[in-house]
């Protein structure tokens, strides 16, 4: 029996991998999937209940707060707008590697603005059009942002590092130590390989709008 709970298991896990590539919503994939492992196990209404507890604990909503608080502060005093303009006058000035550097600049900003939806819409008012009327073409300006926003992991306001410092019972700063290198490995090669990637597609220079 375990055996044959294991084999669905893997089943489904490669379920949900194609129907994640083809593109099907992610949220309901993953949902229909562990709702199907629930029932399989004949415990169909553990992981509402493993959610429903975990949701409710003081922890994650301190964390929640904190975050949207950092946020709010950071919008209500502008300093989201000021260092992105002031970034943007030193993307104008990368020449070939323009592609690369708006990645690792959103990148940055997003350590200070949490929110990947907020970050990516208040940068790309800005970048995206800067990239493209220096002949980005649209879809690599817009790659270019996308590609970074999850500086966030470096951010000592994101809920998700507070969740796990408080699970491990250490300082959030600890947390971020822990896996800092490995962040800031993986967005220097994601901007040099979209930047490589941009010059072979010819789509770094020469667009027109």
């Amino acid at each position: 029996m375990e055996a044959f709970k294991i084999s669905l298991a893997l089943l489904t896990i490669i379920a949900v991998v194609y129907f994640l590539v083809k593109k099907y919503d992610t949220k309901l994939v993953l949902l229909v999937a562990g709702v199907f492992m629930a029932l399989v196990a004949l415990e169909p209404m553990t992981a509402f209940n493993s959610f429903a507890n975990r949701m409710a604990t003081d922890g994650l909503i301190q964390a929640i707060c904190s975050v949207l608080g950092f946020a709010a502060v950071m919008k209500i005093t502008g300093c989201d707008k000021h260092m992105i303009n002031m970034l943007a006058g030193v993307l104008k000035r990368t020449g070939i590697f323009l592609v690369p550097v708006a990645t690792l600049l959103t990148f940055t900003i997003n350590i200070a603005v949490p929110s990947a939806s907020g970050c990516a819409a208040a940068i790309g008012a800005i970048f995206i059009p800067l990239l493209i009327h220096s002949g980005v073409s649209p879809v690599m300006a817009a790659a270019a942002v996308f590609s970074g926003t999850y500086g966030s992991i470096l951010s000592p306001g994101l809920s998700h590092n507070i969740f796990v410092a408080k699970l491990a019972n250490i300082p959030v700063l600890e947390v971020i130590n822990a896996h800092k290198m490995a962040t800031i490995s993986s967005i220097v090669v994601a901007a040099i390989t979209l930047g490589i990637v941009a010059i072979y597609l010819k789509e770094h220079k020469g667009y027109v709008s």
